[in-house]
């Protein structure tokens, strides 16, 4: 599961329809919502995120979630144009290791991006 699909499910099964209904509602295939849902599906278009939110009546809060798990569910990335060759290098060497980190190794990384923020937002 991703995070966006854990959070179709979940919005879902709070507001209590089922798969058929939500795909109704969306007018897409019962069986995209299941794809979706099992995150077999990448998240969806704009125009079926505006749906959802439209037809699911999510808050702002619930929006903001909603936008949140969709980026967090992107399988694919580019990478931008100021990237450094030493960066490159670590991208490749994380993207070989990504599903194998410990809890450890991931701390230590977002406390070094942490410390990293705090050095550049003290040298302003």
């Amino acid at each position: 599961m991703t995070p966006f699909s854990h959070f179709l499910e979940q919005i879902r099964r709070d507001r209590k329809l089922s798969q058929k209904q939500l795909a109704y509602a969306l007018d897409i295939n019962p069986s995209y919502v299941s794809a979706l849902e099992t995150g077999k599906k990448s998240p969806p278009t704009e125009v079926i995120l505006q749906k959802l939110i439209s037809s699911l009546s999510l808050d702002k809060q619930e929006q903001d979630t909603l936008r949140d798990v969709v980026e967090l569910s992107q399988t694919t990335r580019k990478v931008p144009n100021r990237v450094t060759c030493d960066e490159l290098v670590f991208i490749r060497q994380l993207w070989q290791h990504l599903g194998t980190l410990s809890p450890e190794q991931l701390a230590i990384m977002n406390n070094t991006l942490k410390l990293s923020k705090y050095i550049n937002d003290g040298n302003k």
